[in-house]
C-alpha cells in the first residue's frame, strides 16, 4: 500500500473542518461520529493519499465479493471464499470479508489489499473506486487488474469434445447469468463453440439457456422443443437445481439425456447416478492468489499478475454413448 508521510491526521483535521480527536475517533470506528462527518473525514484522507503510520491491516486483507447473499446455500461462493480465508490464514494474514454495496469499508480499514470476487461489469466498476490499494480479482479478468482464474474455456472444450466422442451433436449448454457480462460464462461460450467447429458440428442459439430463475422454463423449453440428447451446466451453483429440474420434467440421466456438471463439493458426491464433472481447484485458486497478494505487498513482483489454473474433468455415470 502507498503511505504518504507528508501528511499527519493534523492536515486530515484541517482539511474537513473538525477536530484532530474527531479524525482519531473516525479512525478508530468509535460511535456517536455522524455519518456526514465520517465521510467528510474519509474523502479528506483519500485525496492526501493518506494512510495511519501504525495501520493495524498491516497483516490484513479484504475480499470484496457480491456473492455473500448465496453463501448460505452453499455452491461456489461459499467454496472459493473459504479456501482463501483457510490459506491466508495459513499464511499468517487476517482477512475481511466485504460485501460489495459497503465498498467503502475497504479504505477506512486501511487494509494491504484486496481481492475481488465479482461477475459482471458494473460491479468490476465499483473496485475501480479503490483508490491506492492493489486489487487481485479471482476467475474474472479485468483491464489493469492481477487476476488468478481457472480456465473456464478449456474445460467446456474438454466437455464438449467427451460429448462428441460419445456420439453426441446435439449439446445443451446452461448459464446462470448472461454471457455478455461475465468474463467466465463468455469464455465458456468459446469453448463450447469451438469444440464444435473442430467436429464441424454447427452451433445452435436454440440449445442455449440463461438465468438460473427461469431454469425450469429454459430447460424445459430446450429439451421438450430441441431435443437435446446431452445438457453441459455451467456454475457449482445449478448442480442441484438442474438436476431437480431433469427430474421434474421426467427426463432420466443418462437413458434420456446426458449430463455434465460442475462439482459442487456438498452436493455433487452425494447424486446418483455418479455424475460426470468438471472441478475447480479451490484450494489451488485460494492458495495462488495468497501467494501472489504476499508478493504485491512486499513489493517482490512488479507489473500485472496473470494466472489461469486448469480446469479437471472427471468422467462419470451420466453421459451415454449415442449409436
Amino acid at each position: 500500500m502507498k503511505v504518504n508521510q507528508k501528511n499527519n491526521i493534523d492536515d486530515i483535521a484541517r482539511a474537513a473542518g473538525v477536530s484532530i480527536s474527531t479524525v482519531s475517533r473516525v479512525f478508530n470506528r468509535r460511535p456517536y461520529v455522524k455519518e456526514e462527518v465520517r465521510q467528510k473525514v474519509m474523502a479528506a484522507a483519500n485525496s492526501m493519499e493518506y494512510c495511519p503510520k501504525v495501520t493495524a491491516c498491516r497483516d490484513t486483507i479484504a475480499i470484496v465479493a457480491a456473492g455473500l447473499k448465496t453463501m448460505q446455500s452453499g455452491g461456489y461462493d461459499s467454496a472459493i471464499i473459504s479456501a482463501i480465508v483457510e490459506n491466508a490464514l495459513a499464511s499468517g494474514l487476517k482477512t475481511e470479508i466485504v460485501p460489495l454495496s459497503n465498498i467503502d469499508l475497504v479504505f477506512e480499514n486501511f487494509v494491504q489489499a484486496v481481492i475481488g470476487i465479482t461477475y459482471n461489469h458494473e460491479s468490476d466498476e465499483k473496485l475501480r473506486n479503490i483508490k491506492n490499494t492493489p486489487v487481485l480479482m479471482i476467475n474474472n479478468v479485468v483491464p489493469d487488474f492481477s487476476y488468478v482464474c481457472t480456465d473456464h474455456k478449456g474445460g467446456i472444450k474438454k466437455a464438449t469434445q467427451y460429448l462428441i466422442e460419445h456420439g453426441h451433436s446435439r449439446i445443451g449448454l446452461y448459464f446462470a447469468s448472461d454471457v455478455r457480462q461475465t468474463w467466465g460464462s463468455s469464455q465458456r461460450l468459446d469453448g463450447y463453440k469451438e469444440a464444435l467447429q473442430e467436429a464441424g458440428i454447427p452451433f445452435l442459439k436454440e440449445l442455449i439457456g440463461i438465468g438460473l430463475s427461469k431454469l425450469l422454463e429454459e430447460m424445459a423449453r430446450i429439451c421438450l422443443v430441441h431435443n437435446p440428447t446431452s445438457f453441459i451446466v455451467c456454475g457449482e451453483n445449478l448442480a442441484m437445481p438442474a438436476w431437480y429440474t431433469l427430474q421434474l420434467l421426467k427426463k432420466r440421466v443418462p437413458e434420456d439425456i446426458s449430463l455434465i456438471l460442475f462439482d459442487s463439493p456438498g452436493i455433487t458426491p452425494y447424486l446418483l447416478p455418479r455424475p460426470a464433472i468438471l472441478k475447480q481447484d479451490f484450494d489451488m485458486l485460494g492458495k495462488v492468489a495468497i501467494e501472489k497478494i504476499q508478493q504485491i505487498i512486499a513489493g517482490t513482483h512488479k507489473g500485472r499478475i496473470e494466472v489461469i489454473l486448469p480446469t479437471e474433468f472427471i468422467e462419470g455415470e451420466t453421459v451415454r454413448q449415442l449409436k
